[in-house]
C-alpha cells in the first residue's frame, strides 16, 4: 500500500467551514513511521504527511488571512506545483480560488488549479448518492485505507465544524457513517440559545476536563468534551458491533491525543490519533492523477 520513488509537487487543499488547512507535498516517496503520540504509534504503512503546512481561520464571511497564504506561498514557489483543492464551503472556495489565481497571475501561471471531488476517490463507494457525501469524509476514507489490516475495517472519527465518524470496510469499501456537531458547534449553540451562558472556546477542550465543573465555564468544558467521547464511543461500538472484526480506529481533525486514550480504555478497540488525513487523502488522488502514485 505504500508510495513509490515518484515524484510530484502539489499542494492540497482542504477547505471547511471554520478553517482551511494547507499541505505542501514535494515528494511522494515519504511515509508516516515513527510514532505521531507518545502512546498511539502510527502504523508505518506508506500514509503521506506533508513536507510545510498552513492552516487559515475562516471569519464569518468566509475570509481568512491573505497575506498568511500568500508568505506560504513565497516560500514554496521556487518551482511550479498544482493546487489540489477539496471543499465543503463554496462561499469559501470560490474566495480560496480568486486568491491563489492572482498568486498565480503574479508568479507567470507557474500552476494549475484540479478541483477534488467523489469521482477521484479510489475506494470502492458503497452509498447511493455519493456525490452528496462531503469530499472531506471521502478522503479520510481514502486515507485510512492505506492504514487498515488487509481483512479488517476501519472508523474514522474526524473532528470539525461537525463531526463525522465514518466506515471503511473489510474490502476496503466506504460504508457511510454518523454525522454530529462538533464540540465548538455545541459551544457556539448554548451560547446563542441562552440569555445567560457564555461561549466557551472549544480550544480549552484539548485537554481533559474534570467531568465535574465547579462553575458556568468548567461545566460547559466538562459537557461539551463528555458529550463528545460518550457519542463517539456509543458509535464506534454500535458500529463495531455490525462488523465480523473488531475495526480500528483513527482520530483526525481537531481532536487531540487524550480523546483517543480515552476512547482506547473504553472500548477496548486500536484507536489512533492520525493527524491531517484529509490531506494525505487528497495527495494519494493527486498521486492517482499523475500515473497512479499511490
Amino acid at each position: 500500500m505504500g508510495p513509490n520513488s515518484g515524484q510530484i509537487r502539489i499542494a492540497a487543499v482542504d477547505i471547511g467551514n471554520s478553517r482551511v488547512q494547507c499541505g505542501f507535498f514535494d515528494s511522494f516517496r515519504g511515509c508516516v513511521a515513527e510514532a505521531q503520540s507518545r502512546v498511539l504509534p502510527i502504523a508505518a504503512s506508506g500514509l503521506l504527511q506533508p513536507a510545510s503546512s498552513l492552516e487559515l481561520t475562516l471569519s464569518s464571511q468566509n475570509r481568512f488571512a491573505e497575506d498568511k497564504l500568500r508568505h506560504w506561498y513565497e516560500e514554496l514557489c521556487l518551482e511550479p506545483f498544482d493546487w489540489f483543492v477539496a471543499s465543503v464551503n463554496r462561499p469559501a472556495d470560490d474566495y480560496f480560488q480568486r486568491v491563489i489565481a492572482e498568486l498565480g497571475d503574479q508568479s507567470g501561471g507557474r500552476h494549475r488549479i484540479h478541483d477534488v471531488s467523489h469521482r477521484d476517490i479510489t475506494i470502492p463507494l458503497k452509498v447511493p448518492f455519493p456525490e452528496r457525501v462531503g469530499i472531506d469524509r471521502l478522503l479520510a476514507a481514502t486515507a485510512a485505507n492505506q492504514l487498515r489490516t488487509d481483512d479488517g475495517p476501519i472508523v474514522v472519527v474526524d473532528h470539525g465544524t461537525a463531526m463525522t465518524v465514518d466506515l471503511v470496510d473489510a474490502t476496503g469499501a466506504f460504508v457511510g457513517g454518523a454525522i454530529l456537531p462538533g464540540i465548538a458547534m455545541g459551544a457556539h449553540a448554548l451560547a446563542e440559545g441562552t440569555d445567560a451562558l457564555p461561549l466557551v472556546s472549544s480550544a480549552k477542550t484539548s485537554e481533559v476536563p474534570p467531568p465535574i465543573g465547579t462553575e458556568t465555564e468548567s461545566a460547559i468544558q466538562s459537557g461539551l468534551y463528555w458529550a463528545a467521547v460518550g457519542a463517539i464511543r456509543s458509535i464506534v461500538e454500535q458500529i463495531a458491533q455490525s462488523q465480523t472484526k473488531p475495526p480500528m480506529v483513527c482520530l483526525t481533525g481537531g481532536i487531540h491525543v487524550p480523546l483517543a486514550e480515552n476512547l482506547t480504555q473504553m472500548t477496548g478497540l486500536e484507536v489512533r490519533y492520525v493527524p491531517q488525513m484529509v490531506l494525505a487523502g487528497i495527495a494519494l488522488v493527486a498521486g492517482d492523477r499523475h500515473g497512479g502514485i499511490k
